[in-house]
Formats: structure tokens, C-alpha cells, sequence
């Protein structure tokens, strides 16, 4: 084969990764369309129940890992795995029985799943709940990939009026190319009887930088925060921080290079009266080098909420699924309006 012709599939393979990531550029702040949902408001004299949960695109249970953390997989071994990793994620949504699911890393069907539909299925199979999805991936076209349409949904047992997608400080992966769009995920919910609105914030920040990047997103995320509590709002974040909320020792004998990604809260953040809640004693995120081994992969807690002073933390407990289905475990969490 010639040098030009070489040359020229080069270039005809570049076109297409440059179309297939520049595609989705989404602006700063984005309305979602709402499903029909559920007609119920919240009753502001009830305790608010809520999960969070990382499912690892239905692809990182147990016996998995994954190139970026050190191991050598980049999606799940077979078609079976997904779909028995899906089907158990939903059962375990569906026992919790909570007013409100914060999912992160759900994805539709595409090499990363194998083609199968993980989202369409769990919004299916969760159809008492209202939901809404924005992608923080979203390629078409990738050569020797396709499609790849990765975000994070939240599901609500009560009347949504209004969801917006908030930007956040986002790297280039190569000049003008962007891979991870990230993305706060907002939910409004009235609250019967009163002015106030819940406000929730599906969280997802990054997890490869020098924690620059994440500083950034968590400056922004509170930023939000602040004001609509400055409104008169209950207001709740929830998800993947990917910044370990609590100084925890769990068993382990991963070498510490294994740990690249992993970074602390930052201490001087201006928030008094909020509260941070996550549970110390279970671990929500497991390292990806090898497949799962108790005490031997690294583990912390990186899952978790952070809520507004006119909330009061009834109970936050991290369920010990023993990462059989994801590479994190979920959090549940109870709130009620404070008098």
C-alpha cells in the first residue's frame, strides 16, 4: 500500500472521529422535556426518602475491571453479564422503594453495553416513576465503536415541574475535542401546600484529573446550591463525587499506584450549616484493577449527599452489596423539612 493511499485513510479516519465527537455540544443550560409523570406532590410534613447510585453502566460487577483504573477490560465479557448486572441493579431499585433515585452511569445500548439496552430497560422496568436523562457522553459514528450514549437519570416517585441541565467546567480530551460533557442534573419538585420547592442535583464529577477539574465542578455544583436555598428551597445533592467524603482505613492490599484517581474534599469550602451524608462505614467505590477480592482491591467512600440547613438528615446508610453488580454500592438517605 502506497504512502497516499495510507495517507489518505488516515485522514478519512480522523474526519470521522472529529465528526463523531464534536456531534454533541450541548449549551451551558438545557430544559429537559418531562414525561408524564406521577400527578402526586410532596408532603412537606413526611420524611424524603432517596438513593444514589453509580451502576457502572451495568458492566463493572464483581468479576470485572477496566483499562482506565489499571486492568485490561474496556466493557463487560458477555451479553449475559450486562443483562444479569441490569436486571439485578433493577431489582434492588425497586426493593429500596424510595420517593427518589439518583442513578449515575446509565447507558444506552452500544459496544460499551454490547448492545444491550441498559436505560430504555431500567426506565421500563421503574415505570412508577417519572424520569428524566442527560448524557454526559454522547459519540455516533465512532470507528470500530458506533454509538456511545452514557448519563446519569433521575427517577421520581412525585410530580416533576421543571429539569434543567447545568454545565460544568469540562477539560478538552484534544484541542476543540471534548469526550465527557459534565453535567449537574437538576429536578424540581412542588411541595403540597407551601411555596417552597425540592430542588435535587444528580451528581457526577470527574475522576482522572489532578483534582483541579473537580474542584472547579464542586465550586459550581454548590454554587447552585446556595442560591436556590437563598430562595427559600430544600435542596439536596446527590451521587458520585468521586472525592472521598470520609477518612476511612478498609482493607486492602492494592498498591498505591492503584489509587492515581483518588482525592480528598476539599476542607476550605464555605459551608456552614449544610451537612455532609454518606455513612463512614461502608465503603461505596472499589478500585477496577482486577475483579473484585474483599480486602484486597482498594476501597472508599466517594457516594453521598450534601444537604441545605432547612433540611434535617433523618438517616444515611451505604448498603453493603458487596460490589456485586457495580463497582459502587448504593446510598439511601432520609430528610425532613426542618420547622
Amino acid at each position: 500500500m502506497s504512502i497516499l493511499v495510507i495517507a489518505v485513510v488516515l485522514v478519512g479516519l480522523l474526519a470521522m472521529i472529529w465528526r463523531a465527537m464534536t456531534r454533541f455540544s450541548p449549551p451551558a443550560q438545557v430544559e429537559i422535556p418531562l414525561t408524564e409523570g406521577p400527578p402526586s406532590t410532596l408532603d412537606p410534613d413526611q420524611d424524603i426518602h432517596l438513593v444514589t447510585w453509580n451502576i457502572g453502566f451495568a458492566g463493572l460487577g464483581r468479576e470485572a475491571d477496566f483499562k482506565p483504573d489499571g486492568g485490561t477490560q474496556v466493557r463487560a465479557k458477555s451479553r449475559a453479564i450486562v443483562e444479569q448486572y441490569r436486571d439485578r441493579i433493577v431489582a434492588q431499585l425497586k426493593d429500596l422503594d424510595a420517593d427518589f433515585l439518583l442513578v449515575q452511569e446509565l447507558a444506552h445500548g452500544s459496544f460499551l453495553t454490547r448492545g444491550v439496552e441498559v436505560l430504555e430497560s431500567v426506565q421500563v422496568k421503574l415505570a412508577s416513576y417519572q424520569m428524566v436523562f442527560t448524557s454526559t457522553m454522547q459519540v455516533t459514528g465512532l470507528p470500530l465503536v458506533g454509538q456511545l450514549d452514557v448519563g446519569k437519570a433521575t427517577f421520581s416517585r412525585h410530580h416533576l415541574t421543571q429539569a434543567l441541565r447545568h454545565a460544568l467546567p469540562t477539560a478538552r480530551d484534544l484541542p476543540g475535542l471534548t469526550l465527557q460533557h459534565f453535567n449537574v442534573l437538576e429536578s424540581r419538585v412542588p411541595m403540597d401546600g407551601t411555596t417552597q420547592e425540592l430542588v435535587l442535583y444528580n451528581i457526577h464529577l470527574a475522576a482522572f484529573d489532578d483534582g483541579t477539574l473537580r474542584r472547579a465542578q464542586l465550586d459550581a455544583v454548590i454554587a447552585l446550591m446556595k442560591a436556590e436555598h437563598a430562595r427559600g428551597n430544600l435542596v439536596i445533592a446527590g451521587g458520585d463525587w468521586n472525592l472521598r467524603l470520609a477518612d476511612t482505613e478498609f482493607p486492602s492490599t492494592a498498591p498505591e499506584e492503584h489509587q492515581f484517581w483518588v482525592r480528598d474534599l476539599p476542607t476550605d469550602l464555605d459551608l456552614e450549616g449544610w451537612i455532609w451524608a454518606h455513612d463512614p462505614a461502608v465503603p461505596t467505590c472499589r478500585t477496577l484493577e482486577q475483579p473484585y477480592v474483599a480486602g484486597v482491591n482498594y476501597t472508599c467512600v466517594i457516594d453521598g449527599y450534601l444537604v441545605s440547613p432547612n433540611l434535617e438528615v433523618v438517616d444515611v446508610e451505604g448498603l453493603d452489596l458487596g460490589f456485586e453488580n457495580s463497582d459502587h454500592n448504593p446510598v439511601t438517605l432520609k430528610v425532613r423539612r426542618r420547622p
